[in-house]
């Protein structure tokens, strides 16, 4: 079972770009990328091994999605607010907003087994929060959110569990 979950505050200890750090679920999927690159290159020499390699490689990165990885990478970004510009930005060049929807977008594009969100709606403006509830009205599997924000809750949830002074109240 595939665990995501995004935390309230990141701490982000590299200095990627935004791209490559939106990217990180997919870091097998990239290093395969890099190998079929370099394979690519030594085509040339006729080797059938190499050839039956970089087949069967291709393969399974078609397979994992890998030609897709990219541009889901960048229209989740451009969904989460982000220009074609900042995708170059270093980490360390973003705001507190800009590394709360980058986290978000992290936890989303794994399309985990089971999504835990700590206040998703944090850093989002309208026109993204209504993107993540249309995502989220959609989303394949189980997920957990905590939020204050009742009108987001109602818009996406089936069952919402309030606690307040140590007691339980479940609403469907």
């Amino acid at each position: 079972v595939q665990l995501g979950y995004m935390r309230q505050s990141q701490e982000l200890s590299e200095d990627p770009t935004l791209f490559e750090a939106l990217l990180e679920p997919f870091a097998a999927l990239l290093k395969m990328q890099h190998e079929l690159a370099v394979l690519e290159a030594q085509l040339e020499s006729g080797d059938p091994k190499l050839l039956e390699r970089y087949g069967a490689l291709q393969d399974r990165y078609r397979q994992q999605g890998g030609y897709a990885t990219e541009s889901r990478g960048k229209a989740l970004a451009m969904e989460l607010g982000f220009a074609d510009a900042d995708l170059a930005r270093r980490l360390s060049t973003l705001s507190g907003g800009e590394r709360g929807r980058l986290e978000l977008g992290r936890t989303l594009i794994a399309e985990p087994d089971l999504l835990l969100l700590d206040e998703p709606t944090n850093h989002l403006d309208t026109q993204q929060t209504e993107l993540l509830e249309q995502r989220l009205a959609s989303w394949p599997s189980a997920f957990v959110l905590v939020s204050h924000d009742r009108y987001f809750l109602r818009a996406v949830c089936n069952e919402i569990v309030e606690l307040e002074n140590g007691k339980v109240v479940s609403y469907p």
